[in-house]
């Protein structure tokens, strides 16, 4: 094997004898590929990570806030009175969240009929939360709505 430069070596013959030209790496060059490798997946680790909690985050607040609005509209139909039902459900719909770490909704009550609990009567409560970002900060809005029809076997309240 004669060689041409101190990175590049030509040898006439490989060990089956084919006569194929080589490369041969210097030291210099060994072991690049392996730590350039480890720092992409470090990288391509980190983001899949960062994505993954946020992600799971985010499904965590949904259904917090899909809970709350669940529990407001079955609260409020089950009330007495609207002012009651309003008090009851706004509350109900804080605690659900409060309970889990997030700032107090802001709560929504729109209704089929007028008054609200009448009878076979729609009452959809529609809940907006801000829920903030695990990595990031930021805050992001969630909103989520419940419809539940009040029992048509209750006498008309107001």
């Amino acid at each position: 094997m004669r060689q041409l430069s101190k990175e590049w070596s030509i040898s006439t013959t490989n060990r089956r004898g084919s006569g194929c030209l080589a490369r041969v790496k210097t030291d210099a060059e060994r072991g690049n590929a392996i730590v350039e490798l480890t720092a992409v997946l470090m990288v391509f680790a980190l983001t899949a990570a960062v994505a993954i909690v946020t992600t799971s985050d985010l499904l965590a607040h949904r259904s917090a806030v899909v809970a709350a609005a669940r529990d407001a509209s079955r609260a409020f139909v089950r009330s007495e009175s609207v002012e009651l039902g309003r008090d009851r459900a706004t509350e109900l719909a804080a605690q659900s969240l409060r309970e889990r770490g997030l700032p107090p909704p802001q709560v929504v009550i729109s209704c089929s009929d007028v008054p609200c609990l009448t009878p076979g009567a729609e009452v959809t409560v529609t809940v907006h939360a801000e829920v903030p970002l695990p990595v990031f900060g930021n805050r992001v809005e969630i909103t989520a709505a419940s419809t539940m029809p009040v029992d048509e076997l209750r006498r008309q309240r107001e």
